[in-house]
């Protein structure tokens, strides 16, 4: 079973309800002396109701029998175990050795679109040839000054498209940002 986003809005609706003392079925205010009014279970409604909006906002799905993962993250000591590459390697191989030191079971896998996508937003990377119908990245000035450089490359169809390597120190900034990039806060 797979629970959409509009029954996660609705979950959290009700959870929101109960948490405020409400009927969500009818909207009328519990008397005081009820159970449902009880501090330990408004205070278990607000918690769930907290990780529903959480849930709904990063866009998850609960999926039955495999559960609710964790948003891909890093611990200070994590980050200290990665292993920067003294030569310049595309972000796929960085996303790769990111993953190996970050690996549970119980988190998301980091993706290289993740990274690629946060560069872009913070003005390292930008989009180049927009209204082609295959655009690619290539490194801004700040790009390049952070170690970023590009090689423009064509597809047996004769496409062009780029490959970026991501210098030690452009690696140990991503490191450094990783749970920006991903959206993890503590």
């Amino acid at each position: 079973m797979k629970l959409e986003r509009e029954q996660l809005i609705y979950l959290q609706t009700i959870m929101q309800e109960l948490s405020n003392g409400v009927d969500p079925t009818s909207g009328i205010t519990f008397e005081k002396d009820t159970i449902l009014n009880n501090a330990t279970l408004k205070r278990a409604f607000a918690a769930t109701n907290e990780l529903l909006k959480d849930l709904i906002q990063s866009e998850k799905t609960l999926v039955s029998g495999k559960g609710y993962k964790m948003q891909f993250h890093l611990f200070p000591s994590d980050v200290e175990r990665i292993e920067v590459s003294e030569a310049p390697i595309p972000v796929s191989k960085l996303a790769f050795l990111i993953n190996n030191i970050g690996n549970n079971p119980e988190m998301k896998r980091l993706k290289a679109t993740q990274i690629t996508f946060w560069l872009t937003c913070n003005g390292y990377l930008r989009i180049e040839d927009s209204d082609a119908e295959h655009p690619y990245k290539i490194p801004t000035e700040a790009g390049s000054a952070l170690g970023i450089s590009c090689e423009i490359k064509r597809n047996a169809v004769g496409q062009k498209y780029a490959v970026n390597y991501y210098s030690a120190k452009a690696q140990e900034y991503i490191i450094s940002n990783i749970n920006q990039i991903t959206g993890y806060s503590n």
